[in-house]
């Protein structure tokens, strides 16, 4: 008995053993990290890895302030909103920590993620407050327990697995039974008001109890945020729970192949807004990759392949953002556009990562970055149609390209989907051109017809939609032509009611037609719109809104309104190295008063903050709202309750300190306490532009730059003809910067001469940004044309610009941040003479000066025009009283050197004749009135 005893205690410890073994040899299966071991010293790849292997020892330094504590993980903590985010918020740590553990083994990073895991498991159960609401709660919580196995499973004890596993199996067994329910493979989604799991009308009615059910549409990002994670998390168990596994697997396909056929259109349109595809699709990529590593059959893809289309269709010309529609921002992608183009094999969506993506998500990099991906293909080398209709969507997009100058129009007017973002912006477009937002959405979290190209009647916009509760509308003509598109969109529906039957203006006729006109030699790009909006056959007053940039300075005429940028040069200021540097703008004021203080600021990349101070008074932090759109914004004096600063009348001085870098500064303006900005004057403030800022280093001055460097090694040379006023001695700085590390370079050094002296090697200091740095010496140099030339020596190394500076007026400031002081002699690159292989390469390229005129006529009686500052935009609104207003306008941009736009109309009976006009060109536009096909355009093509 004692032996059979002791028999049984040794098979227990074995099994005991066996068991922890098991726990502690499960690797990830989202990616293979001895392959991404392999290229970590890869040049594209180091730089990230570097700072992953940073940001992990600071998460497992207690006192950090990224520190990761697993004895805080039941605090939840909340966003701007107040929503809880249990899951979401320690995602990154847990990200860079994981993928340290994977990639050194420091069991160091191992133990104190299990730790994380564990406590977080048993912080956040089923059921838990934190968990209750939106089911996206749910699927954060069970995204960071599944990634969390998925990289920490091999360094937890038997228990520790466990412990995180039952957790982890009820939130799959609970996130199946809510999202699915009585659906299945055979379940049908041809009626939006049926493809809930709950009573439509508890969405109607806004009921709380609609959000504690894990609600699945098959176009809403909760399909991919929730069953995502189940999927990731069916293979990571699927040896602990082989049954239940199986049920996770098979509904997590079932709705993900759900999603990404009915929530992407057959023609690439995501249905909600841009960006709420990536917060689906980020949280699908890891289960994705887990079915190939497992030699799993994929998921079907549905429209998938093609989304990256409707991405490049959706930018604006020259920038990496998409356009702000269905209740978002401007947005990028991230580095699931990396993962998408491997896993669809797409070149187009490759270009797209390298070129707009945003480069944050550094270890998902390091780890995507490590398969394969095609090589990458261009919008145009991909054959994207330059005019589209995404027709599921109700979508219509125009270009003439992806240039900064190139000329974009959009309008959409489709159908809403249930329970997915909305506003009240049935029919509203955009539009840019020559480097410039002519007419723009106003983003995010603005839903009424007031923040949109539309118009009102009597005051009141289309039905109140909002998120759980939208209109409609109908694109009804769309025809592409290579010199010009038309598209007629009717927006009754939208006017008349919401989906739930919430009650609008109820027009009789609500059509909209628009005509986008692509540029040639001869003249610019335009878009003219007509409206036929009748309520009656009464009098009413017909208000057209038409939003645009905030960084314009509208002026109101009689023909409409004149679109003045205020600076052509698109410069700011702003400081690579937190707390260090200033701006002091120079501000004339009137009269001696209260003031209020404007920023033209924007936030890219969280960066949105600066150190303040007027007048050399109090410096205070301020922080403005983190959108990425330039725009004004208030500074507001903390020390008065109105917000505004007493000033002296004449000169008044503003400094900005740098807090965070990256924070970019364009403008800062001073208008009388309580006045509209919109409405600045000489008469009323005064403002000044970041050219004319005094900088102290590191703040540094960003306008269009030019920069040379030589393909080859020791080849190629960059002459610069200095005329010198005086002979004597002189220091010569060049400004530099390094090869870009992530293209193979990280390259620091020229060959540098002067006036045929021997060529002598200088190596420069290694910074990622231009920098003004001494060759050593003294030159000697004699009165007139100096020449000074850098020779190519390593492939890459970047050379802005030349400076000499008497040698007397050399001090500690030039030495070590030199700047353009007023006895430097400088040569910008652009004006060096070039040997080949050197070549030169210009970023940021200065905008030409342009304006646009914006012309409005009715048929009916102008009543009044108003200009103000409506969020982010400008906002000009013009009143009409009208019976039938028949509204014709049109935004003819022009260079300011170049004839200027102008437009005529005349009425015939039902048809509008319009005139548009350059110079010498003379194109013809007609319409129909009532006439769905009542569209000819007639251009003059010399």
């Amino acid at each position: 008995m004692k032996s059979l005893l002791s028999l049984l205690s040794a098979c227990l410890v074995f099994l005991a053993v066996a068991g922890e073994l098991h726990a502690q040899t499960q690797g990830p299966l989202f990616f293979n990290p001895g392959h991404v071991r392999e290229t970590l010293t890869k040049p594209e790849v180091k730089p990230y890895w570097d700072q992953v292997l940073q940001t992990a020892e600071r998460i497992n330094t207690p006192g950090d302030s990224l520190y990761l504590d697993p004895e805080k993980m039941g605090v939840v903590p909340l966003d701007h909103k107040g929503f809880q985010l249990a899951g979401r918020a320690n995602l990154p740590q847990l990200w860079n920590l994981g993928l340290a553990w994977q990639m050194t083994r420091d069991r160091r990073f191992g133990e104190q993620g299990a730790e994380v895991i564990v406590a977080f498991a048993k912080a956040f159960p089923y059921g838990t407050p934190a968990s209750q609401g939106l089911s996206g709660k749910r699927g954060d919580i069970i995204f960071f327990l599944a990634l969390g196995l998925e990289f920490f499973g091999d360094s937890m004890t038997s228990e520790q697995f466990e412990t995180v596993a039952q957790t982890t199996a009820e939130y799959c067994d609970e996130m199946v039974a809510e999202a699915v329910g009585d659906k299945g493979p055979d379940y049908s989604f041809s009626d939006p008001n049926l493809n809930l799991h709950i009573n439509p009308d508890l969405v109607f009615r806004n009921s709380p109890a609609w959000r504690n059910v894990a609600l699945f549409v098959p176009w809403h990002n909760f399909s991919g945020v929730t069953m995502g994670p189940v999927g990731l998390a069916s293979l990571t168990l699927r040896e602990r729970f082989p049954e239940r596994s199986q049920n996770w697997q098979k509904q997590a396909r079932w709705v993900l192949e759900q999603w990404l056929s009915n929530g992407i259109g057959p023609d690439g349109a995501y249905k909600e807004a841009q960006a709420y595809f990536f917060y689906g699709f980020d949280r699908s990529v890891p289960f994705l990759r887990a079915i190939d590593t497992l030699g799993l059959e994929q998921i079907d893809f549905g429209n998938l392949p093609e989304f990256p289309t409707f991405w490049a269709d959706m930018l604006v010309p020259g920038e990496p953002y998409v356009e702000d529609r269905n209740d978002d921002n401007f947005g990028r992608s991230d580095v699931n556009m990396l993962a998408l183009s491997s896993i669809i094999d797409s070149p187009l969506a490759k270009w797209l990562y390298e070129n707009t993506s945003e480069k944050n998500n550094l270890p998902q990099i390091v780890i995507y970055g490590a398969d394969y991906s095609p090589e990458p293909q261009s919008p145009q080398e991909a054959g994207v149609p330059e005019s589209i209709l995404f027709s599921d969507r109700g979508l219509t997009v125009s270009r003439s390209g992806w240039d900064i100058l190139d000329s974009m129009f959009s309008l959409e007017a489709g159908p809403y989907f249930h329970v997915t973002h909305s506003q009240s912006d049935k029919g509203h477009y955009n539009f840019y051109s020559l480097g410039r937002r002519w007419a723009v959405d106003s983003s995010y979290g603005r839903q009424t017809t007031v923040d949109h190209n539309l118009i009102l009647i009597d005051g009141q916009g289309q039905a109140p939609g909002h998120n759980t509760d939208g209109t409609s509308a109908r694109i009804v003509r769309f025809e592409a032509r290579p010199e010009y598109t038309w598209v007629v969109a009717d927006m009754l529906d939208a006017y008349t009611q919401t989906l739930s039957g919430q009650p609008g203006p109820s027009p009789e006729v609500a059509l909209r037609y628009g005509v986008y006109v692509r540029e040639n030699k001869d003249r610019p790009a335009y878009v003219v719109m007509f409206d036929q909006i009748r309520q009656d056959n009464d009098q009413h007053k017909y208000t057209y809104l038409l939003h645009t940039d905030g960084r314009f300075q509208p002026e109101v005429t009689d023909f409409g309104a004149l679109l003045n940028p205020r600076d052509p040069s698109n410069a700011y200021v702003m400081t690579k190295r937190g707390m260090a540097g200033s701006a002091t703008a120079d501000i004339h004021v009137p009269e001696a008063g209260d003031y209020d203080l404007y920023a033209m600021c924007v936030c890219l990349d969280g960066a949105n903050s600066f150190k303040m101070s007027v007048n050399g008074g109090k410096v205070f932090d301020w922080h403005f709202r983190a959108m990425p759109v330039v725009r004004w914004e208030q500074v507001k004096n903390p020390d008065s309750t109105t917000g505004s600063f007493s000033l002296d009348a004449g000169s008044n001085a503003v400094k900005v300190g740098g807090r965070e870098p990256g924070t970019r500064l364009y403008a800062l303006a001073l208008i009388k306490a309580g006045e509209d900005i919109a409405q600045l004057s000489p008469a009323n403030g005064g403002q000044s532009f970041a050219p004319s800022f005094r900088l102290v280093p590191p703040m540094e001055l960003y306008a269009p730059t030019t920069r040379v460097a030589t393909s080859v090694k020791s080849a190629g040379k960059a002459t610069a003809s200095v005329e010198v006023p005086q002979a004597g001695d002189y220091a010569l700085f060049l400004k530099v910067k390094i090869g870009d590390p992530l293209r193979g370079g990280d390259t620091n050094s020229f060959v540098v001469s002067v006036n045929g002296s021997p060529a002598t090697d200088w190596n420069f200091a290694g910074r990622a940004f231009p920098t003004w740095q001494r060759v050593p010496g003294v030159f000697s140099l004699n009165e007139g044309t100096n020449n000074i030339q850098i020779g190519g020596r390593e492939p890459g190394s970047e050379l802005y610009a030349t400076a000499l500076l008497p040698v007397a007026e050399v001090d500690a400031a030039s030495e070590n941040g030199f700047g353009a002081g007023a006895g430097a002699l400088i040569v910008d690159a652009a004006a060096m003479t070039l040997e080949a292989p050197m070549t030169a390469t210009t970023q940021g390229a200065m905008l030409p000066e342009v304006n646009a005129r914006f012309f409005i006529e009715a048929d009916g009686q102008r009543a009044d025009t108003q200009l103000s500052r409506h969020y982010e935009n400008m906002m000009l609104s013009f009143d009409f009283w009208a019976k039938d207003p028949r509204f014709v306008t049109g935004i003819l941009p022009s260079l300011k050197d170049g004839p200027q736009g102008t437009m005529s109309v005349t009425t015939e009976g039902d048809r509008k004749r319009v005139e548009i006009t350059y110079g010498a060109v003379k194109d013809v536009i007609t319409w129909r009135v009532g006439d769905l096909d009542g569209i000819e355009v007639a251009l003059d093509n010399k």
